[in-house]
């Protein structure tokens, strides 16, 4: 009886074991990811940061210059800013994934 008692503790100790080392692996790996997704939004939001720059001067440059091509400055200037548009998307669906 004592061998049957001392097999099943020693089952159950192995099994413990096993569970810890897989916990401690899913949660090293969620920690990663979340460091992903962190730098990932940093990122986003630099670039973000960037398009609005690009934008901004762009229109300080399209005002002192009179000569340039209306209807390719504002094509230019729509996918700027469907561009920073993107970016903020991205960026939202990382906050809720926070």
């Amino acid at each position: 009886m004592e061998q049957i008692i001392a097999n099943h503790e020693e089952i159950r100790q192995s099994k413990k074991a096993e569970v810890k080392a897989k916990y401690k692996g899913d949660l090293e790996m969620l920690r990663d990811e979340r460091e992903q997704l962190l730098f990932d939004k940093e990122m986003a939001e630099f670039n973000r940061d960037c398009v609005k720059d690009d934008i901004e001067s762009e229109q300080i440059l399209n005002d002192s210059d009179t000569s340039s091509d209306d209807a390719e400055y504002y094509a230019a200037l729509r996918a700027r800013q469907e561009e920073q548009a993107a970016y903020d998307d991205f960026i939202a669906s990382l906050d809720m994934n926070d």
